[in-house]
C-alpha cells in the first residue's frame, strides 16, 4: 500500500465587501471568538480529528483550546506558517496545507485547517 497526497483548504477571512483581511491581532481575536463558540458546541465530537476529551475534564479541554489558540495566532496574526500556503482561486483567498500521507496527518496544520473549514469559521464575513 502506497502513500496518498492529501490536502486541506479553507477560506481566508474576508470583510463584508468580499476582500481578504490582512493578518493582525484584531483578526486573531475575531477568529478566536468564532472558534471558541464552535469548540464549545462541538468539543465532545472531536474524535474525527484524533482529539479525545472527557466531557467533565475541563482542564484538558482548556489545554486543547489553548493549543488551537496558538495555531490561530500563528496563522492569522500576520506571520508566516511553514506548512501552510496561500491560494487564490477566482478572486477568493484560501489557505491550504497537505502532503504525503500513509493514513496519518501529513503535517501539524492539516487537522487545524480541516476543522476551520468543516466548522465554517471563516465562511462568513468578519
Amino acid at each position: 500500500m502506497g502513500a496518498d497526497f492529501v490536502f486541506s483548504v479553507c477560506e481566508w477571512p474576508y470583510d463584508a465587501e468580499g476582500k481578504g483581511i490582512t493578518g493582525s491581532a484584531e483578526l486573531v481575536e475575531k477568529v478566536k471568538e468564532r472558534f471558541t463558540t464552535e469548540f464549545n458546541k462541538r468539543s465532545e465530537a472531536l474524535e474525527d480529528w484524533g482529539i479525545y476529551i472527557e466531557p467533565e475534564d475541563t482542564e484538558h479541554k482548556a489545554l486543547i483550546l489553548g493549543d488551537f489558540y496558538k495555531k490561530i495566532e500563528s496563522q492569522f496574526g500576520g506571520g508566516w506558517v511553514r506548512d501552510v500556503s496561500d491560494l487564490n482561486l477566482a478572486g477568493r483567498d484560501y489557505i491550504i496545507t497537505g502532503g504525503m500521507s500513509w493514513g496519518d496527518d501529513p503535517n501539524d496544520s492539516y487537522a487545524f485547517i480541516d476543522i476551520l473549514n468543516d466548522w465554517g469559521i471563516t465562511r462568513e464575513p468578519f
